[in-house]
């Protein structure tokens, strides 16, 4: 592990504490409904380590980083701290982010099965890159299917009544899924993207076995 696996580890330790902290604070004042939010994000800041034993694939130290660093900004600090209503971009920051991040997410999915030999299939670059496009689209369009249910059902207002609001969210979603479609089109191309590449080439570094057929092909 280099030095940046060590410090995007230590910072996601330290950002699963704050929350840990942040949750206990919020009992101790009476916040419930803070404590619930921040004992959620405390929990799924364990999903890496629990896809990696159950699932037995290596993942790499900044989708571990990056995932904690999402649930930190959207429930600590947008929910719990407020700044959705602080500062008025912040829903679509997380919303771009949460663009790139289920991006990765699929383009991620679809390399495992293009490149698991007892699986025959052979996307080309482009359709590796609209299934990650796709992927995330879907996945943010059904959030908003999810938040759209808890406003009619429970009378929240998670979409603060807006038509605006939830398309405002869908379009800055397809952003951040449209760059990495084009980024993984382009990784399948040979053509890398520094950070992208890094992540990717961890990924098979941690999984010699699932990725035998794309390392063949990589090497010629």
């Amino acid at each position: 592990m280099d030095l940046a696996d060590r410090i995007e580890r230590f910072i996601s330790y330290l950002l699963s504490i704050i929350i840990l902290l942040a949750a206990a604070g919020a009992f101790y004042e009476g916040q419930w409904l803070n404590a619930f939010l921040a004992i959620i994000a405390f929990v799924l800041s364990f999903v890496p380590s629990i896809i990696e034993r159950n699932l037995q694939i290596g993942l790499p130290v900044e989708i571990e980083f990056t995932f904690v660093l999402f649930l930190f900004v959207t429930l600590y600090l947008g929910e719990i701290n407020a700044y959705y209503t602080y500062f008025w971009w912040w829903d679509i920051f997380l919303h771009t982010f949460s663009g790139v991040l289920l991006g990765l997410v699929g383009f991620i999915l679809v390399f495992i099965f293009n490149s698991e030999e007892r699986i025959r299939l052979h996307l080309s670059p482009f359709f590796v890159g609209m299934f990650t496009f796709v992927f995330a689209v879907s996945i943010g369009v059904f959030w908003e299917i999810f938040e759209f249910a808890l406003d009619k059902v429970f009378g929240f207002d998670t979409q603060h009544g807006s038509l605006d609001d939830t398309m405002t969210d869908l379009i800055v979603d397809t952003i951040g899924a449209f760059v990495i479609g084009i980024i993984g089109y382009f990784y399948v191309k040979k053509i890398r993207v520094p950070i992208f590449d890094r992540i990717v080439t961890k990924l098979l570094e941690k999984n010699p076995k699932l990725f035998k057929k794309w390392k063949k092909e990589r090497k010629t």
